[in-house]
């Protein structure tokens, strides 16, 4: 938003009377010309328009974006607590970070207070690394972008094993239930056995007490047993 400031002569600094200013005064956006209104002055000066540094809200307050691997697909998750201004919703995608596809658009609330929860479905994910964004968009055109998050595609029936350098072991399996995941070190001797009791398909094991080193991970699922050989830094 703009408003009105004023000094008395050249030698002073400008000052902001935003306590008198409305944003309801103002008219033009983008390129059309802005004006803006301010009320209660008794006295000739300087006068000249400005953004105003109050009533200038970020367009959307995003508190979750998450993807999440599926059997072909990988679903998107985002949540927003407001809105303001908030025409729609961009999602890109890219397999290394040097460049991005636009896969499609989701529509915004436009002005909100309240939570909103938004999803968008990636058929044809990438196998193995794929990375996404957000850009929301304005009614005026300005835009921002979220923060890239990364999605592990597997494919239907692929075990995968992986450290992710962030203290834990991923364990996903898009078919079979995960039974047993037990990591032991180079001597044999178990650190870590987990008896998985869900029936989730992906499961993170902490590693925080576990000291740097090779590791043998082995996955038990419907009685075949997967092992694989990790370094923990």
């Amino acid at each position: 938003q703009h408003t009105i400031v004023k000094r008395a002569n050249n030698t002073v600094d400008w000052a902001t009377y935003q306590s008198n200013h409305s944003n309801l005064t103002q008219i033009g956006t983008g390129s059309l010309p802005i004006t803006a209104v301010l009320s209660g002055l008794t006295t000739f000066c300087d006068f000249a328009i400005a953004r105003s540094s109050i009533a200038f809200p970020l367009p959307i307050e995003l508190t979750m974006f998450t993807g999440k691997s599926l059997d072909k697909q990988v679903l998107l998750t985002w949540q927003t607590t407001s809105e303001t201004n908030n025409d729609y919703f961009e999602i890109f995608k890219s397999k290394d970070l040097s460049y991005f596809e636009k896969l499609g658009t989701v529509a915004g609330a436009g002005n909100s207070n309240s939570t909103n929860t938004y999803s968008f479905i990636d058929e044809n994910p990438y196998p193995g690394n794929n990375y996404y964004k957000l850009k929301q968009v304005d009614f005026d055109g300005n835009y921002s972008e979220s923060n890239t998050i990364l999605v592990k595609f597997l494919k239907a029936g692929e075990l995968n094993i992986y450290y992710n350098n962030a203290n834990s072991v991923i364990v996903s399996n898009t078919s079979n239930k995960i039974d047993v995941i037990e990591i032991t070190d180079i001597t044999g001797k178990s650190v870590i056995k987990l008896v998985n009791n869900s029936e989730e398909s992906q499961l993170q094991i902490n590693i925080d007490n576990i000291t740097p080193g090779i590791y043998f991970v082995k996955v038990i699922c419907n009685n075949e047993s997967t092992v694989k050989k990790i370094f923990i830094e």
